[in-house]
């Protein structure tokens, strides 16, 4: 342990070190200080020697035109004396180390000899080197750097690629990102019809938005969550967008419709955040299973536990007509048109609308739970793990458990299952089959949604499994 005075002394020591550095801290800064003087002042004298270089040259060249022509020597007297100074110097190299050699004196001239080109005036070189080394460093480069040679794509690549794009059986999508935005169930997902936006509603009672165009870093594992609405204290079950709004439905049969800003610019330009408000909201006093909405269409379907499908308008969520039902109403879709949808019920029967009128009724044997516009007609997802589709095709037995959600990619049918997996279809074929999801409380995947370039699945244990297309 050091004693009183060692620790006064390693004080002192510090002290003494630090002072030190102060003092050569100053000195590099005053340094700096003159280097930057002389700096500035070289570039204010440097005009002055240019001018002073051109004013010497025209000197020069008034001289050389008015002095008297040149008295002309003899070259065969020239030429001993320098025979006789080239032989000392030959002699002196054999016998001596090398040295310099130094120029043979001669007369000097009166005038300069004449030239047919003037010659340059014999400037002092320290200035002359140093204004044309500072002109050299501060001319720009303008020597071009050889451009790479663009790599052309063989034949046999091009072909492929040609053949993976014109070839509709092949669906080359594969899991990319799981997203943990949720704290509980996830049970609605959709994508907005203008915005590079993935709206997700939950259990939570709250709607989480992701930018599905982020362009992503290494260092980030996923695409980031853009905003968080909390709409209710109590579970979103579905969800529908047109145009810039967008519409949810809540197990206690509220409705609401949400306005995303008056443009593509808005929701991000506000401090990072949407701009978003709520516009106007509807209680059906029941469940809110399903909500479709189409572009075409002046109002959106919603169809409601209590036996009824309402039929609300699009822009004030006023209520136009109340259909009742002999079952209860799991789902409903549009066509493509927008001109007709259809709605499935608990007891297999689908109903085929027309705005309040009814236009074709079916008859199946399972519960319905989903249903979604399939090429020119609709697909049917039941209890029982079967899709069906209305116009005759085969039905596909597609899951083990109840086919929750289906969507469309493409020629591709994307369905979601209790199961836990996610599958594809084309041509009643299956094309991939990728186990997304735990169990929790009998559901496995409760929802898929898909866009032009990808396709996403929500899952009971609160993820969103994002599938793109493998490059």
């Amino acid at each position: 342990m050091l004693s009183f005075q060692d620790t006064e002394a390693k004080l002192a020591e510090l002290d003494s070190i630090e002072k030190g550095w102060e003092e050569e801290r100053k000195q590099m800064e005053e340094t700096i200080k003159q280097y930057n003087k002389a700096k500035e002042d070289f570039f204010l004298k440097k005009p002055d020697l240019l001018a002073q270089i051109k004013a010497l040259q025209k000197e020069l060249e008034e001289l050389q035109k008015n002095s008297p022509p040149p008295q002309e020597t003899p070259k065969s007297e020239e030429k001993p004396a320098e025979n006789q100074a080239n032989t000392q110097q030959n002699t002196q190299q054999n016998t001596n180390p090398p040295q310099e050699i130094q120029p043979p004196k001669s007369e000097p001239v009166v005038a300069p000899q004449p030239q047919p080109v003037p010659e340059t005036p014999k400037i002092p070189e320290k200035v002359e080197d140093k204004v044309l080394k500072d002109i050299q460093i501060e001319a720009p480069k303008t020597a071009k750097k050889g451009k790479k040679p663009l790599k052309k794509k063989s034949s046999k690549s091009k072909e492929s690629s040609a053949a993976t794009e014109s070839d509709p059986s092949k669906f080359e999508y594969g899991l990319k990102y799981t997203l943990a935005h949720h704290v509980d169930t996830i049970r609605s997902i959709v994508f907005h019809p203008t915005l590079p936006l993935l709206a997700s509603a939950s259990d939570d009672g709250t709607i989480r938005f992701t930018n599905v165009l982020f362009k992503i870093p290494k260092r980030v594992a996923s695409p980031k969550q853009y905003m968080s609405i909390r709409v209710k204290d109590v579970p979103i079950l579905a969800m529908a967008t047109k145009g810039n709004s967008l519409y949810t439905g809540a197990v206690d049969g509220l409705v609401q419709q949400f306005d995303f800003g008056r443009g593509d610019e808005d929701i991000f330009a506000v401090h990072g955040k949407a701009d978003h408000h709520l516009l106007n909201f509807f209680e059906a006093g029941d469940a809110i299973w399903s909500i479709a909405a189409h572009e075409k269409s002046s109002y959106i379907v919603a169809v409601c536990a209590d036996k009824s499908i309402r039929l609300l308008d699009s822009t004030t969520l006023e209520q136009k007509n109340s259909i009742p039902t002999d079952s209860p109403p799991t789902s409903a879709a549009f066509d493509e048109n927008g001109e007709s949808y259809a709605v499935g019920c608990q007891d297999g029967t689908i109903l085929i609308m027309k705005g309040p009128d009814l236009q074709e009724k079916k008859k199946f044997d399972s519960f319905i739970y989903s249903i979604t516009r399939y090429n020119d007609t609709f697909a049917v997802g039941f209890e029982n793990g079967k899709i069906a589709f209305l116009d005759g095709a085969d039905e596909i037995q597609a899951h083990n458990e109840a086919v929750t959600s289906m969507c469309t990619l493409g020629p591709a049918l994307i369905s979601g299952s209790n199961d836990c997996f996610v599958k594809a279809f084309i041509d009643g074929e299956q094309k991939l089959a990728e186990r997304v999801s735990e169990k929790k409380f009998a559901e496995g995947v409760l929802a898929v949604a898909s866009s032009d370039t990808m396709f996403v699945a929500a899952t009971s244990d609160g993820y969103l499994k994002v599938f793109v297309k493998a490059k």
